[in-house]
């Protein structure tokens, strides 16, 4: 699904990663952790391919990312960011079909099977009755939701999340996490999502990330728990 190629990568001169390789599997949800500042975005938007101050290859289904077109992309790797999108008037249904641009004509018509996939896409994160009401008057989960909503729309086998849970609280958190899994594996898509949260990631994915610079440890979440590695995320470590 996704692999990493002897890649090494950067920030402002500082090496955040050198020389790995590694590979991301369909159907498994990753948490990608490491300290603050290892590269954790970095990382995730070069594997959706919005950063390419990189050597090594990122392939995505067997594919060079550098080799593919934007719509090739689009449709093959979806993005979540950290910013929390709070526009104004803007309806969670159409939120969510920003997500079908990848598909629709040059200007932007949908059809019906575009909105049952959209509304499919809100009742997946259950939040189809949520359809009509506007993102300003939303708590951040609930926004969040619609972001992996618009994610699911686009339709495509692999998702990155950078740091969703973050402004959440324990339970959402917690609620936020086994979506993601349901949604890795019951539809079959690679998940990786970053995050500060320790418990979540070792305790509630399929494999961890660690990026311990300028190394990448990836490990299934069990061997992780029973490794030295966690221990050098810990305070006073």
């Amino acid at each position: 699904m996704i692999t990493l190629q002897n890649l090494t990568i950067g920030y402002k001169g500082r090496t955040l990663l050198n020389d790995v390789s590694t590979e991301f599997k369909e159907s498994t949800l990753t948490s990608l952790i490491g300290r603050n500042g290892s590269g954790k975005s970095t990382l995730l938007r070069a594997i959706a391919g919005l950063n390419t101050n990189y050597s090594g290859r990122i392939l995505l289904e067997g594919k060079d990312i550098r080799s593919l077109s934007p719509i090739s992309l689009a449709k093959t790797l979806a993005f979540v960011s950290t910013q929390r999108t709070r526009i104004p008037s803007m309806r969670c249904v159409d939120a969510v079909a920003m997500g079908r641009a990848p598909y629709t004509n040059w200007i932007g018509r949908m059809r019906e099977e575009d909105e049952d996939i959209v509304m499919r896409s809100l009742s997946d994160v259950g939040m189809e009755s949520f359809a009509q009401r506007t993102l300003d008057t939303m708590s951040d989960g609930e926004c969040q939701r619609v972001m992996i909503a618009r994610a699911l729309a686009q339709d495509t086998p692999l998702i990155l999340l950078d740091e969703p849970t973050s402004f959440l609280d324990m339970p959402s958190r917690y609620d936020l996490v086994k979506l993601l899994g349901r949604l890795a594996h019951e539809q079959h898509k690679g998940i990786i999502f970053s995050t500060h949260e320790l418990d979540v990631a070792t305790n509630m994915c399929d494999t961890v990330a660690m990026i311990d610079t300028p190394d990448l440890i990836h490990l299934p979440a069990p061997d992780f728990r029973h490794s030295p590695f966690l221990s050098r995320l810990l305070p006073n470590a």
